[in-house]
């Protein structure tokens, strides 16, 4: 029974310990807003342009990606508009 136990919580670490160590990737698939789509096309009726990694930041525990700095940019000057207009539109598409 000991071993049993021992087992059971060894496999239990193993899972919260893989699941830490992803925990602040960008591509953790429960933080990613939008599909991967660019944030600022979203909040501008465009649904279908996708982001890039290297234009990625992290807001609010969630990672929003964007087609290039410009929009990155754009986006985070006006944060909280664009942000509930890109949830507006991505809630309203669906």
């Amino acid at each position: 029974m000991k071993k049993i136990i021992k087992l059971i919580t060894a496999l239990m670490m193993l899972m919260i310990v893989g699941c830490a160590s992803n925990h602040d990737q960008y591509k953790h698939h429960h933080h990613v807003e939008f599909d991967k789509k660019c944030a600022y096309s979203v909040a501008t009726h465009d649904m279908g342009t996708m982001g890039k990694e290297e234009f990625s930041i992290k807001h609010e525990g969630k990672v929003f990606y964007f087609a290039s700095k410009e929009n990155k940019e754009k986006f985070e000057e006006h944060m909280k508009k664009n942000l509930k207009m890109a949830r507006e539109n991505w809630g309203n598409q669906r």
